[in-house]
């Protein structure tokens, strides 16, 4: 299957998503969020509210209030959220069928497979759902931390490196528990390599900083392939 007719079935899959699930404005957390960036966007916004004085402090959600926040100074909130949720589908839809690919070598397995994580079981980490009907700063840091997994896939580690970062911003937890798991279990690999073979990352500096100051220049990679 083409490349472009790919790109135009997962373009529909994304589009056609919202309406499939029912997208809603308001769920539960935004309960919470809303009069937060209420208040950022009018600083008399509910002034004598003693809950929205004490959270606009800086809290694990500040990135998040002022991201949208901005984004609400040039948008209505309901088209700013609706926005964001369509990139948090398209970061969701995207890595779901990149890494199925790599596995699967299959483009139609890959595709259902996108389908079934979008539409089938729900998957989290602790109680935040990687997708849902709602948007949600969890939901858009898991779409950041996949998308970070796949570009380590393709070896672009310093764009990996970024995208883990943004989603901390978005939500601590999800962006800094999932680079952790995922480069402590890679640096393991290393270590216990049976060949003592080193993949590419090692030539580019990744292993430096860990005491090895003649690295060797010339080895095959193993993790990738």
């Amino acid at each position: 299957m083409k490349s472009a007719k790919i790109f135009f079935i997962l373009i529909l899959i994304i589009l056609s998503y919202p309406f499939l699930i029912k997208y809603v404005y308001v769920q539960h957390n935004q309960f919470e969020q809303i009069p937060l960036i209420l208040r950022f966007l009018n600083s008399k916004y509910l002034i004598q509210d003693w809950s929205i004085n004490l959270n606009t402090q800086f809290s694990p959600r500040y990135f998040y209030i002022l991201y949208i926040g901005i984004i609400g100074k040039f948008l209505s909130l309901p088209l700013a959220y609706f926005i964001n949720y369509l990139i948090m589908v398209s970061l969701i839809t995207f890595s779901s069928y990149f890494v199925a690919k790599r596995l699967f070598k299959s483009t139609f397995i890959s595709i259902l497979t996108t389908i079934f994580i979008l539409f089938g079981q729900k998957y989290t980490l602790g109680s935040n759902d990687l997708i849902g009907r709602d948007f949600d700063p969890s939901r858009l840091a898991f779409g950041l931390v996949l998308t970070a997994f796949v570009f380590v896939l393709k070896e672009n580690y310093i764009l990996s490196a970024i995208l883990f970062s943004l989603s901390t911003y978005l939500h601590p937890l999800i962006g800094l528990e999932v680079p952790v798991i995922f480069y402590s279990s890679y640096f393991i690999y290393i270590y216990i390599d049976k060949r003592n073979e080193a993949p590419r990352a090692y030539a580019r500096g990744i292993l430096k900083f860990f005491g090895e100051r003649n690295p060797p220049k010339h080895y095959p990679s193993t993790l990738l392939r």
